[in-house]
């Protein structure tokens, strides 16, 4: 009953989310704004938080075009020729935003417009990007499978096949640097040491789990049916997402130790058809009550420090911004892992894809 509820429940949003916003890749009208979101149930709760206030507040409607398969790719093929369907992406990382940047793929942020950007959390508003959530890449694990305090505490143990068996779950789903991050970490190296990325190394260490990765997962919606369906009894994956599939009662439990935190971005596409009301979108989305909705809903932290004044303090210790949470994690933002990784995304995407598929 459980299983067909849940699946059912997964179901009934994705359903409601694309009845009530189109997905298309038609030019949007003036009074549409089109943004390319990550799908599911994260699409349903930024239509919840975000999308429908916005739109019940200015009349612009918000078309979501789900992203999927080569979306930097997309994103540069419509700027190069000139065809752009897009105004606002949404989620990235600051290696990816500092990447596109470079290839003249964005637009400044008005911060003129977006003036709301002051009450963020430093690093939140940057010229080419405004915060969008913060992601922990952590080790989440079955706690039917490995109860009480015998269950993984490290990547070295996810990569423990023997004490912890079982099959595993890591990313397809463009952001390889975190599974090399991950295969480092358990190998030994030091936080501060994991860039320059020592492929080799890297890729020995990946070599060892990947007989045990049972699903390389392309979706968040499907990281969290495989807890659902107990298909792996661990997985490298986000940390909303694993809260998102214990809410619906999947048998999980997250490892805060060893996470790799990082900030994400919305960007404004160059060209953007609807720029100023992209603009306005970013200026709204800074208001911390809607921010604190958008907690409510799938458990991601988001970077206006006042929105904890509108989250209950069982939901504010389980964010990864949380002090106890935030101390036992590991710093990915820093500017000397985001300014390698920028300079190295196009290698590290092919090197991980020619691994993966050998």
């Amino acid at each position: 009953m459980r299983r067909m509820l849940s699946k059912g429940l997964l179901g009934f949003l994705w359903v409601a989310l694309m009845a009530a916003c189109v997905v298309t890749s038609v030019q949007a009208a003036d009074n549409e704004l089109v943004i390319q979101t990550w799908g599911g149930f994260i699409a349903a709760a930024e239509k919840a938080a975000f999308y429908d206030p916005f739109s019940e507040k200015t009349g612009i409607k918000v078309v979501l075009v789900p992203g999927a398969g080569d979306t930097l790719g997309k994103l540069a093929s419509q700027v190069r020729s000139n065809n752009v369907e897009w105004d606002i992406i949404g989620s990235w990382t600051l290696p990816s935003i500092e990447s596109c940047t470079e290839k003249g793929l964005l637009e400044k942020i008005d911060y003129s417009i977006v003036t709301r950007a002051k009450e963020l959390a430093p690093g939140a508003a940057i010229e080419y990007g405004l915060g969008y959530d913060y992601n922990s890449f952590i080790l989440a694990y079955n706690n039917k499978k490995f109860k009480g305090d015998n269950h993984p505490k490290s990547w070295a143990d996810f990569w423990d096949v023997k004490k912890f068996p079982g099959p595993r779950a890591m990313s397809n789903w463009g952001t390889p640097e975190y599974n090399i991050f991950a295969a480092l970490l358990a190998d030994g190296v030091p936080p501060d040491k994991l860039v320059p990325i020592d492929y080799d190394r890297a890729f020995k260490k990946l070599d060892e789990i990947k007989p045990h990765v049972k699903v390389w997962y392309t979706s968040g919606d499907q990281i969290m049916q495989l807890f659902l369906e107990e298909d792996v009894v661990m997985a490298q994956t986000t940390d909303g997402r694993a809260k998102m599939a214990k809410s619906i009662g999947a048998p999980v439990d997250i490892v805060w130790d060893e996470g790799m935190l990082l900030l994400t971005y919305w960007a404004v596409v160059k060209g953007a058809p609807h720029k100023k009301a992209a603009m306005d979108f970013l200026n709204f989305y800074c208001s911390p009550e809607y921010q604190a909705l958008y907690v409510n809903y799938c458990g991601y932290s988001l970077p206006n420090p006042d929105l904890l004044k509108f989250l209950a303090p069982n939901v504010k210790e389980t964010i990864a911004i949380y002090p106890d949470n935030l101390k036992k994690q590991i710093d990915v933002d820093s500017t000397r892992i985001t300014a390698w990784v920028a300079e190295h995304l196009d290698e590290i995407n092919e090197k991980h894809t020619s691994w993966l598929t050998e």
